[in-house]
């Protein structure tokens, strides 16, 4: 449209992470306030969520649950196997555990398992996988609605059983 003061001062906010919302012919803009968060459903594992993906070496890995398809997280060493775990903020039902894996096929996990951190510190597998050699952007697992304060995901061999998986 064409320039007004009001484009400008949101193309400032835009640039400084502010955010903020325009409703379409309307002349109305509408500013978050410093407690505004997104509305994420039922998403409890997401960074935006106050999740936090770490290794079993107990690094923290952020470009595992940060939303962004372009990060991703590889065992270290270039193994062809590993675990990752998302500690929740706080304990929360969970209904599934889905991860997105590598596309190129080679690097796929092919043998894994999923399951949930109980409070009490105890897991409880969700699901344990041989073979899988599905090519598909998500792999989802409907989970009992169960109360955690995380999940896992523990691989234990890639497709090709040398290259290092990767999850995005």
């Amino acid at each position: 449209g064409p320039f007004t003061y009001a484009s400008f001062r949101m193309e400032v906010w835009r640039r400084h992470g502010v955010p903020f919302w325009y409703v379409d012919h309307t002349g109305i803009v509408r500013v978050a306030g410093p407690n505004w968060h997104p509305d994420l459903g039922d998403d409890v594992s997401s960074i935006e969520a106050g999740g936090k993906a770490v290794s079993e070496q107990g690094g923290d890995l952020p470009a595992v649950n940060d939303g962004d398809i372009s990060t991703g997280w590889g065992p270290t060493g270039g193994r062809p196997n590993g675990k990752v775990s998302i500690l929740f903020a706080d304990s929360a039902h969970v209904t599934k555990i889905r991860f997105a894996p590598s596309d190129s096929g080679h690097s796929s996990p092919a043998d894994y398992s999923v399951g949930l951190l109980l409070p009490d510190g105890s897991t409880r597998e969700i699901a344990n996988i041989t073979g899988d050699q599905a090519q598909v952007q998500w792999r989802e697992f409907a989970v009992p609605n169960a109360v955690a304060k995380g999940i896992y995901l523990d691989i234990r061999g890639t497709t090709d059983h040398t290259s290092s998986p990767t999850i995005y």
